[in-house]
């Protein structure tokens, strides 16, 4: 422990005290060289990001019409496919235990393939499904020429 003079009173004073014994004014305390590394530090890197010659971040440039209706269009083409996949899940035994697979939309179908359990809790394997957009009908492959004729015709 080292002891110091007080600027205010000429007392003695202990360097770890907070103020003099004597008078009670302050001591106050040396900055450490870590604090000073540091400030200076962050001054460093606060003057370089001011002063870098990086141009400013260019913005996005405009969609193309052709670009908007794409979009457009696969944002419509999704919103079909999600809405069909509902509506065959909601015709299923377990429509919890569903899965999707390979769906996609051909105007004015969605086609794909669905997976999910029967009565018996196991899966039945991957099997098609066509859903018709203009009329709200859908089905899942039930083995009848019908409905290969639908899918050859509409999601091959």
């Amino acid at each position: 422990m080292a002891v110091t003079k007080c600027k205010e009173c000429g007392g003695k004073v202990s360097t770890k005290a907070d103020a003099c014994p004597s008078c009670g004014a302050k001591i106050s305390k040396k900055t450490s060289v870590v604090t000073w590394l540091v400030a200076l530090t962050v001054a460093v890197v606060t003057a370089n990001e001011i002063i870098s010659d990086d141009p400013a971040p260019k913005p996005k440039p405009e969609k193309t019409a052709e670009q908007k209706a794409a979009d457009a269009e696969s944002s419509k083409a999704y919103a079909y496919v999600m809405a069909f996949e509902k509506v065959i899940k909601a015709g299923l035994k377990d429509p919890d235990s569903a899965k999707f697979k390979g769906s996609f939309y051909k105007e004015p179908y969605v086609c794909g393939y669905v997976n999910a359990k029967n009565s018996f809790g196991a899966f039945t394997g991957d099997k098609e499904f066509v859903a018709n957009t203009l009329n709200g009908s859908a089905q899942v492959n039930d083995g009848s020429s019908a409905f290969a004729s639908v899918w050859n015709d509409n999601c091959t």
